[in-house]
């Protein structure tokens, strides 16, 4: 992931989660009534929010994505010792 883009979707999160302690009836509204304890969910999902969006903004913009530390792109690749992968003549 980019790096201006990990950090925008950190900001956002973190943003919106802390939104739910500011506004927390605004976010109460959009929970629907057949679902317990409204006031919980908003707490609960404005947490999660500001956590992942730290993790985000944190991790995601350090961290190397997985293809490139396997290798990925560009990486030359071993030759197969499978006969039925070089050609599909031998194995038929």
């Amino acid at each position: 992931m980019d790096r201006i883009a990990a950090v925008v979707l950190g900001v956002f999160l973190v943003t919106v989660g802390v939104t739910h302690f500011a506004l927390p009836g605004y976010f109460r509204s959009l929970v629907p009534r057949r679902l317990p304890r409204p006031a919980l969910l908003v707490a609960v999902s404005g947490g999660a929010e500001v956590v992942v969006g730290g993790w985000a903004a944190a991790v995601l913009t350090v961290r190397q994505p997985l293809p490139h530390r396997l290798g990925g792109p560009g990486r030359a690749e071993r030759p197969s010792r499978n006969p039925c992968a070089l050609s599909l003549k031998r194995c038929v």
